[in-house]
C-alpha cells in the first residue's frame, strides 16, 4: 500500500497512543516497586547501623568501652560515663522504690481495694432506685423543658395566650397521671420537687463513687510505678548498653564513606558490618539513579511522544483533512514505528538491574583495595550501569578484567548470603 487514508492514519495514531499508555502504566508500576525497594533499604540501613553499634559495643566491659570511645573520639561512651549512667539510674529507681514500699497506700493496697469494693457496692445499691426514678422522668416528653420553666410554681411565666402554655399543660397532666402513684405526689410541682431532691442525692452518690474509684486508681498507679522501678533496677545493664549503642549509632550515621571505611582497619571485627552499611547506601544510590535516570526519563520521553501524537490526531480530525491521503513514508514519519518490543526489552533491563540491586547481599565481596565499584560487585560486571553517575564517569570499562578475575572467588561463596 503506497498511500494511507486519513481514517487509517487516525487508527494508527490511536494504536500508538494506546501502546504509550500501556507502557506508561508498566513503567509507573515499576517505579512504585523501585520506590518500595528504596524504602526497604532505609530500614535495612538502620538495621546495619544497629548491627555495627552492637559489634563495637558488645557489652559493658570497661576496657572495650574506653577503646571505642578513643577510636570514635566519642567521650559519651567511655567506661566512666557508662558507670555514672548506671549509678544514676539505680540511685533514682532505688530511692523511689523505697518511698513507694513505705507508702501506706501500697502497704495496704489489698485492704483498700476491698474497702473500695464494699463502699462502691453500697453506693451503687443506693443509687440504683434513684437512677431508675430520674431516668423515667427524664424520658418523658417535655419534662426537662417544664422543669426549666418552673411549671406549676409562681415562677412559671408562660401565659394562656401562648401556644406553649397548652402544650405544657397537656404534658404536665400526662406526667402526673403516669408518675403520681410512684412518686406519691399528685401535682407536677410536687413530682418536680421530688425529682430535684432525687437528682441531688444521686449526684452526691456519684461523686462518692468517683472518690472511691479515684482511691483505687491511685493505688493501682502506685503499684504500677513500683513495678516499673523493679524493672528499671533489673534491666539497668541492658538500658545502659542500649543507650551507649544508640550514641555510637548516632555518631556513625553522619560519617562519610571514607570515615566508615577507616573503622574496618581500626577494628577487623566491624569489617563486614561496615561493608554492609556501605553496600546498602550504594543500593539506595543505584535505585535512585534507576528511577531518575531511567524510569522518569523514559516517562518524560513517552509524555513528549504522546503530546506530539495528540496534536497529530487533532490535525487529522479537522474537517478539511477528512478525505486526505498520505504517502506511506509520510505516515510512518508522522505516526512513528511500533516500539512496543523495544520498550518491553528496555523495561526488562531496568527490572533486571532493580532485581540485582535488591537481591544482592554478598557485602563481603567488596574491598576498598581492589578498586572495584559496588555496581561491578553487585552485577559481576555484566550489566550496563551507565545510568549511574559514578559508573558513567568512569568511562571505558578499564576494570573489566579485575571483575573477571574476581568472579571465580565470588562463585566459591555464591551460597553465602550476608545480610
Amino acid at each position: 500500500m503506497s498511500t494511507v487514508t486519513n481514517r487509517q492514519m487516525l487508527e494508527r495514531v490511536e494504536s500508538r497512543l494506546q501502546q504509550i499508555s500501556l507502557e506508561e502504566a508498566a513503567l509507573q508500576k515499576l517505579q512504585r516497586r523501585v520506590g518500595a525497594d528504596a524504602a526497604r533499604q532505609d530500614q535495612e540501613l538502620e538495621g546495619a547501623f544497629d548491627h555495627l553499634a552492637e559489634i563495637l559495643v558488645p557489652g559493658l566491659d570497661a576496657a572495650r568501652l574506653d577503646a571505642v570511645s578513643r577510636a570514635l573520639h566519642l567521650p559519651g561512651v567511655s567506661a566512666a560515663v557508662g558507670a555514672q549512667m548506671r549509678h544514676t539510674i539505680l540511685f533514682r529507681a532505688t530511692q523511689r522504690r523505697t518511698q513507694l514500699v513505705a507508702d501506706p497506700r501500697v502497704q495496704n493496697a489489698e485492704a483498700i481495694d476491698n474497702e473500695v469494693a464494699i463502699r462502691l457496692a453500697e453506693l451503687q445499691e443506693a443509687a440504683a432506685p434513684l437512677e431508675t426514678s430520674t431516668r423515667a422522668l427524664e424520658a418523658e416528653p417535655l419534662f426537662l423543658e417544664l422543669l426549666a420553666h418552673r411549671y406549676g410554681t409562681p415562677e412559671y411565666v408562660v401565659r394562656f395566650w401562648q401556644l406553649s402554655y397548652y402544650k405544657h399543660w397537656k404534658h404536665a397532666d400526662l406526667i402526673v397521671e403516669a408518675h403520681a402513684a410512684r412518686s406519691q405526689r399528685d401535682t407536677f410541682a410536687g413530682i418536680a420537687a421530688r425529682y430535684v431532691e432525687e437528682r441531688a442525692a444521686l449526684d452526691e452518690l456519684r461523686r462518692g463513687m468517683g472518690v472511691q474509684k479515684g482511691r483505687r486508681a491511685e493505688v493501682k498507679e502506685l503499684q504500677q510505678e513500683l513495678a516499673e522501678c523493679e524493672r528499671t533496677i533489673a534491666d539497668v545493664d541492658s538500658t545502659v548498653l542500649g543507650t551507649l549503642r544508640t550514641r555510637v549509632k548516632d555518631h556513625l550515621k553522619p560519617l562519610d564513606d571514607a570515615a566508615l571505611t577507616s573503622l574496618m582497619a581500626a577494628d577487623p571485627a566491624a569489617d563486614l558490618a561496615v561493608k554492609r552499611i556501605l553496600g546498602v547506601k550504594k543500593k539506595k544510590t543505584y535505585l535512585g539513579a534507576l528511577e531518575n535516570e531511567q524510569i522518569k526519563a523514559s516517562l518524560r520521553d513517552l509524555g513528549t511522544m504522546k503530546g506530539k501524537l495528540a496534536r497529530t490526531r487533532t490535525k487529522l480530525g479537522r474537517p478539511k483533512n477528512r478525505h486526505a491521503t498520505y504517502p506511506l513514508s509520510v505516515a510512518e514519519r508522522m505516526v512513528g514505528a511500533d516500539r512496543s518490543d523495544r520498550w518491553h526489552k528496555r523495561r526488562q533491563r531496568m527490572d533486571e538491574a532493580r532485581t540485582r540491586i535488591v537481591e544482592f547481599h554478598h557485602y563481603d565481596r567488596w574491598s576498598p583495595a581492589n578498586d572495584l565499584l559496588w555496581w561491578d560487585v553487585m552485577t559481576d560486571g555484566r550489566l550496563d550501569g551507565d545510568f549511574i553517575p559514578e559508573v558513567r564517569a568512569r568511562g571505558p570499562r578499564v576494570h573489566q578484567q579485575q571483575v573477571v578475575e574476581h568472579r571465580d572467588d565470588w562463585r566459591n561463596d555464591r551460597d553465602v548470603d550476608i545480610s
